[in-house]
Parts: structure tokens; sequence; C-alpha cells
């Protein structure tokens, strides 16, 4: 883990063994074993865990078992998991990686990222604010700071006992983590929030389950119960949620928010509030590689003019947008032309760097045959190339064989339906 420990007590030349971890069959059997709450208890009371978390960093995991499982038993297991999930963690949630948080597999697949976290912090506001199914406590470390007190409930004890350890290392005392079913608090609370926040279970068992029904707790019995406490609901979705299945199973959405991070679609956050709206509105948000937020509106089912040939540059709605459906509606809205109703593809005579997806400078387009495509990126004389297929019966993965040439570089090959016809786009970032 990333906290600076004490190797002192370590024989010198474990200090020296590489630092990379081996994901070995005798790694993969250890740490497949559930670990039960008692022993996760055990296990961060440990006086000595930072400094064997340091050490398997260190030694890599194939070596920190095969020395230290004779010794540590289980903890050993535990200690190698950790370090294997730890370059998710840096990831995923710096800001715990860099305490040197705890976590566990399926927490960290289900949390939400620190930089989508942080953004929502900006809309869910309120000094009390209520988190139902709360796993590993990712939202509620940023709403912790705006917000005066957050009670977070969740019936995993191996996660709250988790949770409580990572927001103690974090210096976060205003989070109350509750050990019961949101039923269960429900059914006693007699306090009043200004927002409540939930992140149903999407598993059952190990199968993934889409409708907000089908999740854990079922949101939807709960809402007249929850609208009674409070008067803003946000329901945490998964990315694979529809707005139209939204609009189908919930009353009383104000707003769909569709959020990408670096260009993929994370989640779906849906505002409910007391009154109906009839029409909910939909914000379309980008989160960049450094933080930077892109966020549009966009009302109606515009459909942009059609382009009759190229323009000087090439643009690509966001994954949020197409999500949304509504990457036509916002390149009309930007004055562009539509290359096929069936692609988000677009072209423009001007660079707009403010643009949610990709602008890139066009540099040759031409009919697409692959004998023609190969002496084309011959004359590139490229070692690398990134080639994406929208809307045409072309295999991407297959070219990349057929032309020799590896995936990457900077150049950029679409292949798209432009006028009746298959087409060869050639791109190169701004």
């Amino acid at each position: 883990m990333p906290t600076e420990g004490h190797l002192s007590f370590l024989p010198q030349d474990e200090t020296a063994v590489t630092t990379k971890a081996n994901t070995s069959t005798i790694l993969i059997f250890f740490i497949n074993n559930l670990i039960n709450s008692y022993k996760i208890t055990e296990y961060l009371a440990n006086n000595k865990l930072r400094e064997y978390l340091n050490l398997a960093m260190i030694v890599g995991n194939q070596t920190f078992i095969l020395k230290y499982k004779a010794i540590l038993g289980d903890f050993a297991s535990f200690i190698a998991e950790q370090n294997q999930l730890s370059v998710k963690l840096k990831n995923k949630v710096p800001q715990l990686y860099k305490v040197g948080g705890i976590i566990n597999t399926r927490s960290l697949e289900q949390c939400t990222a620190e930089a989508v976290a942080v953004y929502k912090s900006t809309l869910i506001k309120g000094d009390n604010v209520l988190t139902l199914a709360s796993g590993l406590g990712i939202d509620d470390i940023a709403f912790s700071k705006r917000a005066k007190k957050i009670i977070s409930i969740d019936n995993n004890e191996e996660l709250n006992i988790i949770a409580r350890f990572n927001f103690k290392l974090l210096g976060i005392t205003n989070i109350e983590r509750k050990d019961m079913k949101a039923e269960s608090f429900l059914a006693e609370n007699k306090l009043h929030f200004d927002a409540v926040y939930v992140d149903p279970d999407r598993r059952d068992g190990q199968q993934r389950q889409i409708l907000l029904a089908e999740h854990q707790p079922n949101i939807l019995n709960l809402l007249p119960t929850l609208f009674r406490i409070t008067p803003a609901i946000w329901i945490k979705c998964s990315p694979l949620y529809d707005i139209d299945m939204a609009l189908k199973e919930v009353e009383k959405i104000s707003e769909i928010y569709v959020i990408s991070l670096k260009g993929e679609v994370k989640e779906m956050l849906l505002k409910l509030e007391r009154e109906q709206t009839i029409n909910p509105k939909i914000i379309c948000v980008d989160i960049g590689s450094s933080s930077s937020i892109k966020k549009v509106e966009v009302e109606g089912q515009t459909i942009p003019e059609l382009a009759t040939s190229a323009g000087e540059y090439f643009y690509e709605a966001g994954a949020t947008l197409v999500k949304a459906r509504k990457h036509h509606a916002y390149a009309a809205k930007e004055h562009l032309k539509l290359i096929n109703q069936l692609v988000p593809f677009y072209f423009g005579n001007k660079a707009d760097d403010t643009f949610i997806g990709k602008c890139m400078r066009v540099k040759n387009t031409f009919p697409f045959n692959q004998k023609q495509l190969k002496l084309y990126i011959k004359s590139l004389g490229v070692e690398q190339i990134n080639i994406k297929t929208r809307g045409v019966k072309v295999n991407g993965n297959a070219l990349f064989k057929l032309l020799g040439i590896k995936e990457g570089g900077e150049d950029f090959l679409f292949i798209y339906p432009f006028l009746n016809n298959t087409f060869v786009l050639h791109c190169t970032p701004l």
C-alpha cells in the first residue's frame, strides 16, 4: 500500500525483491476464500498491518504468500488481496489509496469512482444527508466535505467495518455508519433529511440485475416512506440502465444525469422530487482526466443537416450523449452536419475543444477498399494506428491483421457509412 512503513524487522534480501505482483495459482486459491467480519476486525487491528502491506508490495504476492502463509495463515491471503487491488484503487479512488485504505474485490468493483462522487457532491445539497446501501462509502466520503452530518446505512457488516476504518484514516468524523437494512432503519427513523441518496445493490447472487425493482433494497417500494422524510431522493443506477426504463419504472423524476468519466459512461443518476414532473431534465456530463467537467442539458430530438461532403473537422459525440440518445440534438445545437443518422459522427468547419466527445482534424477521406487502405497506410509510414468502425459490416480487429499494423499511436481511421457507401476517414488530434 502507499503509506510508508518501517521494514527494519525484515531480512535484507526480501526488501530487494522485485515489486511486480504475480497473480499465481497459489494467490488465486487463497484470496478467493471469503473473509468473515470477525477476521476483518482482527486483521485491521493487527499492529503490523501496514508493514506487511509494504512488504507484499516490495517482494510481490507470490513470494509473500510462499514465505508467510505458514506464519500468518489467512492474514497472508488478506494482505496479498489488498496488494493486488491497490493498483485499481489508485486509479479509481486515489485519496483512499494515498492513506492506505482497505477494500475488497466486490466493493471496489461496485463503488463510485472518486471523481464521479466529487461531482455528485455538488448536486446533492443539504446539511443532513441519508445514504442507503452505502457500500464502501466513497460517495459518503465526498458528501462529507459539504454536508454537516451523514447517516450511512448498510447491512453488510464486513463492509461497514472496512468503511469505518477508512473514514478514520481520512480523518472524517461526520459520518455515522449503521449496521442495518434500509427497511429496518426507515421503520425506526424519526429524523428528516435534506436529501436521501440510494445506491441499491445490483447483484442477486452472481447475477447482475438491471431494473430497480430487482435491486436491494427495492427502492420503488420505499419511495412513499422516503418522501415523508425528505424533499429530494437521488438514485444511482447502473450504466446499463436506460432512460426509457427509468421513466417507466420510477415516478416523480425531475432530473436525469448521465455521467461519463474519460468518455466511459459510469452511471445514471436520478433525482426525484415530491411534485410530479412531466418532462424531466436530461443532463449529460463528462468528467475529464484532470477532473474538468463538460456538461450540457439537451432538449428535443432535432436532427442536424445532412453533410454532402467532408468538413475540415470530424466530431464524434461522447458516450454520455449517445447513452442519453441526445447526440444528434446536441450536434444540431452545435451547428454540425450529420454524416449518417445511424452513427454519432459529424463534420464541422471549425475546431471546438469544448465539444463533449472527440473533435479531430480531417486529413483524408476515401471509399473503403481493403487493398487501397493497405496502400494508404503504407504511404503514411506509421507503425501504429487506431481503427474504429460504426454502422458498417467491417471487423476492425480483423483489419489490423490484414493491414499488418498494431493498434495505437496518434492517427485515427474511422470506417463509417456516408453518402450510401462505406468510407474511410483519416483524422489526427487537434
